[in-house]
């Protein structure tokens, strides 16, 4: 084989291969291992966008001479931002970006005239990790993390000699005498606070889209940020709050979880898979601190002695006055006693 020939070879193999990942890559193939939990969650449905799921033809009344010049400008950007080889010609990606994009506007400008249920699924289809155009698609893991200081405090890394002390469950909790509370002052998801026996934690809607919301985003930070997984920190913060229906009940009944699901069985299957076979390197710096406050406080037998006894006796307003009541007879029982021993011994 000639020198010449032996190199066109060696080309036509480094043009078939994966591209490196680059930090230009942001859109990705969900990993098989977290897909198969629930393959219709990253599965678009009304609406296919870029070229891992092919859409359909729109026209655009715009200058198509400038648009196809700018696209093609922008080509080799466009090709860095997906984490798999492109099978597709120059032309045949053109095509797509034109007529991708010029959808995804129109599909905006005109959203009023379409149905209720298309706009939600079409919305949804949208979000999907792998259905996108560069886009910047990271916006929505953006707008739940608002407060970078409060939210991005630093990481800690994981290792074998760096253990994390996660929560324990709402219910056990609850039995130690915590408090749940909404913490109305943060719009960030990792504004988690807890300070004399109160747990703040933002309000959070759960409903038919917050599984597809929270699988894409914790898909995008497992391939794209994974020194950066705050969502994950927060799915997994929720995961170890929640394990049964009781624990759903808990949050819900103090507003941090709005349930517009079928039952709190959904809710706590919802949270408990979101984290199945995700890889977790790093962690919020805050949070072996918040978890090992929440464990030490459960451990004090005085907190707990404290809980049980408003729980059996003052947890109703009635309770608390025959409660009272009681103990107001008891000593005025054990003060009548002091005073008959007394006049016993006086009069001896």
């Amino acid at each position: 084989m000639s020198s010449s020939r032996l190199v066109d070879d060696i080309n036509a193999m480094l043009d078939t291969s994966e591209p490196p990942s680059t930090d230009d890559c942001c859109i990705y193939k969900v990993p098989s291992v977290i897909r198969k939990h629930n393959e219709d969650a990253y599965t678009p449905k009304f609406v296919s966008i870029g070229p891992f799921h092919h859409a359909f033809l729109q026209r655009t009344e715009a200058c198509l001479k400038d648009l196809v010049f700018y696209v093609e400008s922008i080509l080799p950007d466009f090709k860095r931002c997906y984490s798999e080889f492109l099978t597709f010609s120059d032309d045949k990606l053109v095509k797509l970006i034109l007529i991708d994009s010029g959808f995804i506007i129109q599909l905006f400008c005109g959203m009023s005239l379409f149905k209720p249920w298309l706009v939600g699924g079409i919305s949804s289809d949208l979000l999907l990790l792998e259905n996108q155009l560069p886009f910047f698609v990271n916006l929505i893991r953006i707008f739940h993390l608002q407060h970078p200081i409060e939210c991005r405090p630093g990481r800690i890394n994981l290792g074998v000699d760096k253990l994390v002390i996660y929560p324990p469950s709402a219910t056990e909790l609850l039995e130690a005498g915590v408090r749940f509370k909404v913490n109305t002052k943060s719009e960030c998801l990792l504004g988690l606070r807890f300070s004399g026996g109160v747990l703040e934690i933002p309000q959070l809607t759960v409903d038919d889209g917050t599984e597809i919301l929270f699988r894409n985003m914790v898909a995008l930070e497992q391939c794209h940020y994974p020194d950066e997984s705050y969502i994950i920190d927060y799915v997994a913060f929720l995961d170890f709050l929640i394990n049964t229906s009781m624990d759903v009940d808990i949050l819900v009944k103090s507003e941090i979880l709005e349930n517009w699901l079928a039952d709190s069985d959904s809710v706590a299957k919802l949270f408990n898979g979101l984290c199945k076979n995700v890889m977790h390197s790093s962690v919020s710096s805050h949070f072996p601190t918040l978890g090992k406050d929440l464990n030490d406080f459960c451990k004090n037998p005085w907190h707990r002695l404290k809980a049980t006894l408003r729980r059996d006796y003052c947890n109703t307003p009635w309770q608390t006055a025959a409660s009272i009541a009681g103990i107001v007879l008891l000593v005025l029982t054990l003060l009548q006693s002091v005073c008959s021993v007394l006049q016993v011994v006086q009069a001896s």
